[in-house]
Formats: structure tokens, sequence, C-alpha cells
């Protein structure tokens, strides 16, 4: 199945070269650079969103403990450690 893949990968990217050089001659290049970059950050997010935001799989429980200041004795009890800064 990798082998499909990367040959659908190759395609994509042989028609993407077609495609752009006949835009090319109709726009400008820095127009095309432009389009293309949002496009790939449009996409990035929202392949970004249906991997991560959905299931909060990025933020696990003990991160956001340790972030805030709780260290872990042993599984299931926690006790809150000395913050290493001053508050003033």
């Amino acid at each position: 199945m990798g082998d499909v893949y990367c040959i659908l990968a190759a395609l994509a990217s042989a028609m993407f070269i077609v495609r752009l050089s006949s835009a090319a001659q109709k726009y400008s290049a820095a127009l095309l650079n432009v389009c293309s970059l949002w496009t790939v950050t449009l996409f990035s997010l929202v392949w970004f969103g249906v991997e991560h935001i959905s299931d909060l799989s990025f933020i696990r429980e003990q991160q956001w403990k340790l972030a805030i200041g709780f260290k872990p004795l042993r599984k299931g009890m926690l006790l809150q450690k000395k913050p290493q800064w001053s508050m003033l």
C-alpha cells in the first residue's frame, strides 16, 4: 500500500508542476506563491484540527498538572511543588 501512496504522491507532484507552468504564463510568480502558501496553510490547519482538536490528545491531564505546579508522588497522589520563581 505504501508503494501506491508513493506513486500517487509523485503523480500529484507532477500534476502540480504542469498546472503551475500553465498558470505562470497568466499570473505573476509572487501571486502564485502567495496562493500556494495560503492553500497549504489552510489545509494544514484543517488537518491539525481533525487530528488534535477533536480529542485534545496533545494535552494530557498529567502534563497540565505538571505545568501548573503539581508533582506526582505515586500513582493517584499529587503534591504541590514549590514554585521556582518568587512572587512579588
